[in-house]
């Protein structure tokens, strides 16, 4: 079973990485995408939103209640309808310019920013909601 899993997200980092990440990958980037993917849905339950928060906690200093408020942006409560691993990426990326590379990523790849349209389109599954939206803010760290 988790060579299974670990095989997924390989070939699920794989394709982000051909598809849309056209800049060397090094491994520490690997390495976000993975925790952001543990985190989503595991041990602790986190949805798609409070995954992406609590990924670059460390990197963004962002205090423990607004991950716990992140409980209720996922499954596209976020404002505008948005998809929870985009919305939590939109706030980590504020004033950034990989804002506007997040949002590209989410209407190419996805349909839509929003997670309702996301879903009904089949383009993107909630993890691979999570990995793009860990691709991208990884990518603003310096």
């Amino acid at each position: 079973m988790k060579t299974l899993q670990n095989d997924t997200l390989k070939a699920m980092y794989l394709d982000l990485k051909c598809s849309f990440l056209k800049s060397k990958r090094r491994t520490q980037d690997y390495m976000k995408i993975k925790q952001a993917l543990k985190l989503f849905h595991g041990q602790e339950n986190y949805n798609c939103a409070q995954a992406i928060f609590k990924t670059f906690q460390n990197e963004f200093n962002t205090p423990e209640y607004v991950i716990n408020d992140a409980r209720r942006k996922g499954g596209g409560r976020a404002e505008n309808g948005y998809c929870g691993a985009l919305y939590a990426g939109q706030q980590l990326l504020i004033g950034k310019p990989q804002l506007k590379k997040l949002y590209s990523a989410f209407e190419q790849k996805g349909g839509s920013r929003r997670c309702r349209e996301i879903k009904m389109a089949g383009k993107l599954s909630c993890k691979k909601c999570v990995v793009l939206a860990a691709s991208v803010v990884e990518e603003s760290l310096p």
